[in-house]
């Protein structure tokens, strides 16, 4: 049983706006979801834990504000909370990622605990960061390994393994993850990376786009909704350039269409030889893009394929593959 501090950790006022299809758009500044509202006078502030309605002088965390919102007491609030939490609105990112019953050792920890999908608000606040089309964002959450969740940092986004095994973290406002031993990191890998992300998901897929990094996994979803096919590609990750495909992994891919999408850095590229060797040592139909001195709009070489959805108009008027990265890589075209 879940219970309200822990339902705190994973719904906050953003998700019960979403859940509940509340009206208008939540976010510092905007109009009350509950009441006659003409001009904004509602705030939602301290990472969508609390909120702040000018208009009437009412505030509180996301208990008062599902009270305020549904006109119920606070205590059938609390459970409506841990219904929201717990009660299958909320699903976990797999059956495998529920709470455990008590604290286990650190390699059986599930570190899918507390996640939870993102509100429309906060998948916005995403693409708008990463310069990534809504529709890419949207489809990596729908998929399973996009979640969120909220601490004293602010706002988490998270790719998840499905069976909890890892996790990467970044703050939604862009800003450095801190760790515990006070060192700041773009993203904080929490688990043991057993395999690639996607891995273990990649059977349905006829085609595969492969990565490196958090950015360029939710930018291959968006090239996927792209063609329209999206029941034929796949997206896997490598969460570092270091990681690695054993034998039996990259047999799983055997009888698929693999493309790789680089990071044009030195430890980028010796990680997608190494990448590229496995996979065609097991038989794996596999070919690596080429950005091929390709720039972005401000002029700069595109050195991922991030990068790449911010490209120069000249070269996407000029080069086909460009307009298209994805193209030959499915056997239907």
């Amino acid at each position: 049983m879940v219970t309200v501090k822990e339902a705190k950790k994973i719904i906050n006022i953003f998700s019960v706006w979403e859940l509940l299809n509340l009206q208008g758009s939540p976010g510092k500044s905007c109009k009350a979801p509950h009441r006659e509202d003409r001009s904004p006078s509602f705030s939602i502030y301290d990472n969508g834990n609390r909120f702040k309605d000018f208009g009437t002088g009412e505030n509180g965390d996301v208990v008062v504000f599902i009270s305020l919102v549904l006109g119920i007491s606070e205590s059938e609030a609390c459970k409506e909370l841990i219904k929201f939490a717990g009660g299958g609105n909320i699903p976990p990112v797999s059956k495998t990622c529920i709470s455990p019953d008590k604290k286990t050792e650190e390699e059986d920890r599930n570190f899918c605990e507390y996640l939870r999908l993102g509100s429309q608000y906060e998948l916005y606040k995403l693409a708008e960061l990463r310069g990534i089309g809504f529709h890419g964002i949207r489809l990596a959450q729908k998929r399973g390994h996009l979640r969120f969740l909220s601490n004293k940092a602010g706002t988490v986004w998270s790719l998840a393994d499905l069976e909890g095994a890892f996790r990467q973290d970044r703050l939604l406002s862009g800003n450095p993850v801190r760790l515990k031993d006070g060192k700041r990191v773009k993203a904080r890998t929490l688990g043991k990376l057993k395999h690639p992300l996607g891995l273990t998901e990649a059977h349905p897929y006829e085609s595969i786009l492969l990565v490196e990094g958090g950015p360029d996994f939710l930018a291959a979803h968006y090239l996927i909704t792209q063609t329209k096919q999206e029941n034929l590609f796949g997206v896997i990750a490598m969460l570092g350039a270091h990681q690695e495909f054993t034998p039996e992994q990259a047999k799983n891919l055997k009888g698929k269409r693999v493309r790789i999408f680089p990071h044009m850095d030195e430890a980028g590229m010796k990680g997608v030889q190494h990448w590229f060797s496995s996979l065609k040592s097991v038989g794996v139909h596999v070919d690596i893009y080429d950005y091929d001195e390709i720039t972005t709009k401000d002029g700069k070489l595109i050195t991922d394929l991030n990068d790449l959805l911010r490209v120069n108009l000249d070269d996407w008027d000029n080069d086909p593959l460009i307009r298209n990265p994805l193209r030959g890589l499915s056997g239907k075209e």
